[in-house]
């Protein structure tokens, strides 16, 4: 989560204060209505009880752009187009949205050391097929993809973008997706999200 250099505020706890002293004034951007960036944001809000203005944009690149302009306070996205604006002072990183830090930002803190425990987002890619492809089908697809993901160099690569590459068996991955949809969903319901 990364706000412009003039929000005064250096971790989300202070984010949440300054929300609370001031509702309905602070704005986020995302990359559109029901995005990962939309719901994160959102999952903040409701996490602090505080009031928020969403901005949906096209894409990230286009709300990153107003919250360098300083025509929104807040932005949450992934690190690789973060990481040289905040190099250069052009905005401010207050937390990564995980249990660990970032390699490439080790200095901006975990949600947690930012002040708010249990605000976590993880974003996730999977690769999925049709209900009825055959078991046997399933596994050769699994082995495939595990061999390609642990590998250095799709790792290397996949850190490069920002993200972190990790093998999920199709079961656990068919858990996961259910448990997000759970979550998600609540987040969604809460917020009286609404698809355009």
């Amino acid at each position: 989560m990364a706000v412009h250099p003039e929000v005064k505020a250096s971790n989300l706890r202070e984010l949440a204060d300054l929300a609370r002293a001031n509702p309905g004034t602070l704005r986020f951007g995302s990359s559109g209505n029901g995005s990962i960036q939309h719901l994160a944001t959102e999952l903040f809000a409701q996490m602090t009880g505080v009031k928020l203005v969403h901005v949906p944009y096209r894409g990230a690149a286009v709300a990153l752009t107003d919250l360098i302009g300083g025509r929104i306070e807040i932005l949450n996205t992934t690190p690789p187009p973060l990481v040289p604006h905040m190099r250069a002072g052009r905005l401010r990183a207050l937390a990564y949205t995980s249990d660990n830090r970032h390699p490439a930002m080790p200095e901006v803190p975990t949600s947690a050391e930012a002040g708010l425990p249990g605000y976590e987002v993880v974003a996730w890619f999977g690769v999925l097929a049709p209900a009825n492809t055959p078991p046997a089908v399933i596994e050769r697809l699994a082995t495939e993809i595990r061999a390609i993901v642990e590998s250095d160099e799709y790792k290397r690569k996949v850190e490069d973008q920002g993200a972190f590459a990790a093998y999920v068996a199709p079961n656990d991955f068919a858990e996961r997706i259910e448990r997000d949809y759970q979550y998600w969903g609540n987040v969604i319901r809460t917020a009286g999200i609404k698809a355009e």
